[in-house]
């Protein structure tokens, strides 16, 4: 019996272990992803998607330009460090914009260091680039 009672006991142990270790782990992506939503919606990074639509579109926003508004679609974690962030321009999910959010090493503000549009958003900005 007294084997029994510690082999029960040790099997709980590893049990709880490994739910700590399992539920740690949830919580950690769950705080980075509220860390990378924070930074994703700061003022700051709509700065640097503006900047990435006005060189698709140099007169984007205004009367004259063909990108009127954007949406964040979605997010993540880019694998090579910093953020992919996906956007909807004029609310159509033809027209889609991917920025890779970074921070300058030197000053520590959010820059873009690439990302793609869609054919449909490019072909669109073309096509009514001297209209």
């Amino acid at each position: 019996m007294n084997t029994i009672k510690k082999l029960v006991i040790g099997l709980v142990s590893v049990l709880a272990i490994l739910g700590l270790v399992m539920g740690g782990g949830k919580i950690m992506k769950q705080l980075e992803y509220n860390e990378m939503k924070k930074v994703v919606y700061s003022d700051e990074a709509h700065q640097v998607y503006k900047k990435d639509l006005l060189y698709i579109d140099k007169n984007a926003f205004s009367e004259k330009g063909i990108i009127k508004t954007y949406n964040i679609s979605s997010f993540e974690r880019n694998p090579m460090g910093g953020i992919i962030v996906y956007l909807y321009v004029n609310e159509n999910e033809n027209y889609h914009v991917s920025v890779f959010l970074h921070k300058n090493t030197d000053t520590g503000n959010l820059m873009s260091s690439g990302g793609s549009w869609s054919p449909e958003l490019e072909k669109l900005v073309k096509e009514n680039k001297y209209e």
